[in-house]
């Protein structure tokens, strides 16, 4: 074979003129050696050696060889497909010799964008866990983070927690292992995990506020409680292993965590109890605890290992109280909404409600005292509404008496307990009812549901089927139990929640006030928050109105009167078969000015 100098093109041996460009061809050298046909090797696959310039000064002793990955390892390209084409490779993270990290799409699923969900699969119609329609939103699919790896060990740990099917909302999850072929015959351990989000606790300047440091600490006590309840210890709780992804703290990097081959005491968890104390101690560095969280860490760090926490949960549950404390405001103003309607289908409103208040601002200071309470009288005409004011009535007065005129005269020299004082006084409205029903020989009687609030402090009783509601922006708690057959039915499982609201003996309820000489009065006490509300009210509102929408009007009103005005009016559009009457209270900070 002869090479034109000229155009570079391969012609015949023996040609005089180039078959591409007509240039006159030397002819071969009788001296030069013939090349022979020779067998073709692979490329050896070991590491191959990289050689980069030197630095001026250096000689090449001087410099470390680096060594190119082998090609048996080479990382996959976006737009590849794996685990029989559902996840798609986005972009690779990183690479190394030993593990390589991609943004992998699940084509198998699709991202709901109401509540995060990725549940779905992309031809449903409906959000399997909100309900939300997908119809005309195109499928957008959850990403994740895609681990691969040739040697198991590396992802040993991890694919543990994935194995044992461990998820909290503490945790960045890892979902799932599997094995694929993408390069030849020998097979890579791929690990799906939650994406890698968020700011890790290194970059945060110290110190964070407490209340911050508390809601972390709790968060990561309950993930680690959750880990410990399935005999498993994280054993790495350092700021670099904690991510905050939406505001809330969640665990990462299993590679130590462990799992004995039986079950282990409580002291075998004891090491992530102390390393995450230790952090929240670190977080607070350069402040002064408060009394409730120096009390906390004394604790979690006593010398005498026997005198520290058990668990990660005796650890939240006080991390929780504690924080609970702190967001309550001390300087508190109530505002207060009420309405009572007769409603659609009666002639005469037996319900009777009070609000009673005292407040007193002195050194800009305010801790207000008031009793709230809502009553439905039964008995007919001229009895239900007679027992339902006679009760509020002897409640008041009881209150009046031993809380409010003493504070009014600086006669209190304690705080007293407001539990048993709320106690005694619907044991004095149950005495009252009771006399009058007895003398008059009349079944009046009425329920009763009351609060009495100090500040941020609430004290709840009822007694029947009235109710009280703790509200905010994130639930609707019922604080009181129904004294109803229904609500019996429900606790033992007989019947849903659902078929109560309309089984034939809803309205059968086995305590009243005014019934019996005496009446057993159950006590709740609420540390109430900034953004609290309580509602309290008749079931002729409850009975007709599904908590979850109550929970919307009362969040989404500006105004308690406003919610309350609103709640009767769709009481009444659902039917209003029965008096409705409501009070709404709302917790309002006032901010202190001067000193």
């Amino acid at each position: 074979m002869i090479i034109c100098p000229s155009c570079k093109a391969q012609n015949r041996d023996g040609a005089r003129f180039c078959l591409t460009c007509g240039k006159a061809l030397a002819p071969p050298s009788p001296t030069a050696p013939v090349a022979q046909a020779l067998e073709t090797k692979p490329l050896p696959r070991e590491p191959i050696a990289v050689l980069e310039p030197l630095p001026a000064g250096q000689r090449a002793s001087d410099v470390p060889t680096k060594l190119l990955p082998s090609p048996e390892f080479a990382p996959l390209p976006p737009g590849a497909l794996l685990e029989k084409r559902r996840y798609e490779i986005v972009s690779v993270i990183n690479k190394s010799a030993k593990l390589n990290a991609y943004q992998v799409r699940d084509r198998h699923y699709r991202h709901c964008p109401k509540c995060g969900s990725a549940a779905s699969k992309p031809d449903q119609e409906f959000c399997g866990d909100c309900g939300l329609s997908f119809a005309g939103q195109p499928a957008e699919h959850p990403n994740y983070l895609l681990r691969e790896t040739l040697d198991r060990e590396i992802l040993a740990q991890e694919a543990l927690i994935a194995e044992l099917g461990l998820q909290h909302e503490g945790m960045v999850n890892i979902h799932r292992t599997f094995e694929d072929r993408p390069y030849g015959p020998r097979p890579r351990l791929y690990l799906v995990s939650d994406l890698d989000e968020g700011t890790g606790l290194t970059a945060l300047p110290r110190p964070q506020p407490e209340e911050k440091v508390l809601t972390w600490g709790k968060q990561l006590a309950q993930a680690l409680a959750y880990l410990h309840s399935h005999n498993v210890r994280h054993r790495n709780i350092r700021p670099e292993n904690i991510r905050l992804v939406d505001s809330r703290a969640r665990l990462t990097n299993f590679n130590l965590a462990e799992k004995p081959p039986r079950a282990a005491p409580k002291e075998w968890f004891a090491e992530d109890v102390e390393a995450l104390a230790r952090l929240l101690q670190a977080l607070l560095a350069g402040q002064t605890p408060s009394p409730t969280v120096a009390a906390i860490f004394d604790k979690a760090l006593a010398p005498n290992k026997k005198d520290r926490y058990a668990t990660a949960e005796a650890l939240a549950a006080d991390l929780t109280k504690a924080l609970e404390v702190l967001q309550r405001p001390a300087n508190v103003t109530f505002i207060i909404g009420r309405r009572s309607d007769t409603g659609r289908q009666r002639e005469l409103n037996e319900d009777s409600l009070l609000t009673l208040e005292i407040e007193r601002v002195q050194q800009s200071k305010s801790k207000p005292v008031g009793l709230y309470v809502v009553a439905d009288g039964m008995g007919g005409h001229s009895a239900g509404e007679v027992a339902s004011a006679m009760a509020i009535d002897a409640l008041a007065r009881t209150v009046l008496a031993k809380l409010m005129l003493p504070t009014l005269e600086k006669a209190a020299q304690a705080e007293p307990d407001y539990g048993a004082l709320l106690k005694e006084a619907c044991s004095e409205a149950n005495r009252a009812v009771h006399e009058r029903a007895r003398k008059a020989r009349s079944d009046m009687g009425t329920t009763l549901v009351a609060a009495l609030v100090v500040g941020s402090e609430a004290y709840i009783t009822n007694i029947g089927d009235s109710r009280a509601y703790r509200v905010n922006q994130r639930e609707i708690r019922p604080i009181t139990t129904d004294h109803s057959l229904v609500e019996r039915l429900v606790a033992t499982g007989q019947i849903t929640r659902e078929e109560a609201r309309t089984h034939p003996q809803r309205n059968v309820i086995y305590r009243t006030v005014g019934d019996k000489p005496q009446v057993e009065v159950d006590i709740f006490h609420e540390g109430l928050k900034r953004d609290d509300w309580l509602v309290l009210c008749s079931d002729g509102l409850h009975g007709l109105v599904e908590d979850a929408h109550i929970q919307q009007i009362v969040t989404t009103c500006l105004h308690p009167q406003e919610a309350c005005d609103e709640l009767v009016r769709l009481a009444n559009e659902a039917g209003g078969d029965d008096n409705i009457t409501v009070i709404a209270l709302k917790l309002k900070e006032v901010g202190s000015t001067g000193g």
